[in-house]
């Protein structure tokens, strides 16, 4: 699939796949920290299993619009910075195929915002690692074509 842009989160787990796919379009990728990971503040390197005995971490699942992390960001926060993001880059490769490559609250994020889909619904919805996702944004309209494919849909799809 043609590329206009390849933007990464500058975190190296993303930049390992953003770069030789841009590589493999003759392009430099585009590091942006509004596609940075979820912050999860004091949370941050502790287990699940840690974490399921707090209240917090029940109401931040059950919730995550209106509950901060501690020391963190809320989901709503994550979501305004990557989907402001996401616009200005419509607006920048306004006729561009655009890859974005990020972590999963992000894009999950993302999705959720171009399905109409609130965050507290954030379950419901499971981009999986190292798949493609595909959103058409029209100045009119946001559609999602694609929710977890893999390349070989996309190079089918040509």
């Amino acid at each position: 699939m043609p590329l206009t842009a390849v933007v990464s989160s500058p975190l190296e787990r993303t930049r390992e796949t953003a770069d030789p796919v841009a590589a493999d379009h003759g392009l430099d990728v585009i590091v942006d920290p509004s596609f940075i990971e979820f912050d999860t503040g004091e949370w941050t390197g502790r287990m699940f299993a840690d974490l399921a005995v707090n209240d917090l971490w029940r109401r931040f699942n059950a919730v995550r619009s209106l509950t901060r992390i501690p020391g963190g960001e809320l989901m709503i926060e994550v979501q305004h910075r990557a989907v402001t993001r996401l616009l200005a880059l419509r607006q920048q490769f306004p006729s561009g195929a655009v890859m974005i490559v990020s972590h999963g609250d992000v894009l999950r994020s993302l999705l959720m915002y171009a399905l109409g889909i609130p965050i507290d619904f954030y379950q419901r919805l499971d981009p999986s690692p190292a798949r493609i996702s595909i959103v058409d944004i029209a100045d009119d309209s946001a559609r999602v074509l694609q929710v977890n494919g893999d390349t070989a849909t996309l190079i089918a799809g040509q």
